[in-house]
């Protein structure tokens, strides 16, 4: 039985890749940071990625790891000039630090299954958005950080997804915030980025798909 992380497994993206993952048979490590999802077949461990250094002592050992997939992350709207630090360092330890640590101690594990590493990025991390600035900064970054990881780990797999929107619970939240008309042709349902992480897991070994875009259909 093979063995995947998921981290923001009880979000709206996590929550589908992990029960996806379980229904394909997969054993999935499902970390969380306030309650557990639904998915009684996972096995929840409870970190928090937002201090800046997070700790894993609840993360179950494994010999090997045969895909890490980050999911953990948040949208806050902020014009850079109302950013305060702590939105600075709440979006990098989410987005970047958080992700590099525990990739970090998952390597030796990683290397031993020649696994996979899948960050879900955002088409915003190519082309900024006004008023998204801490959020497209730390995910620049974790572009950056997963470049620099598939040069120096040629043994793993390491694999981006640039999302378009992603109709989520926090997605909605964000807009009720700003006032902005929720238009649900315009977002991307969580089940089908699953979807496309579930394949890029059963790609060959002889293909290492470095990066994929995803954008709603017909648009």
């Amino acid at each position: 039985m093979p063995t995947a992380i998921v981290t923001g497994a009880s979000g709206g993206l996590g929550s589908e890749v992990t029960s996806l993952l379980v229904e394909r048979g997969w054993e999935v490590l499902a970390q969380y940071h306030n309650q557990p999802g639904a998915e009684k077949d996972a096995i929840w461990w409870k970190a928090d990625f937002t201090s800046g250094a997070p700790e894993f002592e609840h993360l179950p050992h494994r010999k090997h790891i045969h895909a890490l997939i980050h999911c953990a992350g948040t949208a806050t709207q902020t014009r850079c000039e109302d950013a305060f630090i702590d939105d600075w360092q709440e979006a990098m330890a989410l987005h970047l630090i958080g992700p590099a640590q525990l990739t970090n101690q998952c390597l030796p594990a990683l290397r031993q299954a020649a696994g996979h590493v899948i960050y879900i990025n955002s088409l915003i991390a190519l082309t900024p958005e006004a008023e998204w600035a801490p959020y497209c900064a730390s995910k620049a970054a974790a572009k950056a950080w997963l470049a620099c990881l598939r040069q120096e780990e040629p043994g793993i797999v390491a694999t981006e997804i640039f999302a378009d929107k992603i109709d989520t619970q926090q997605r909605r939240t964000v807009l009720a915030k700003s006032s902005m008309l929720y238009e649900p042709d315009d977002y991307m349902q969580p089940e089908a980025v699953a979807r496309v992480v579930a394949r890029l897991l059963d790609a060959p070994p002889e293909i290492e798909p470095s990066s994929v875009m995803l954008r709603r259909s017909g648009r």
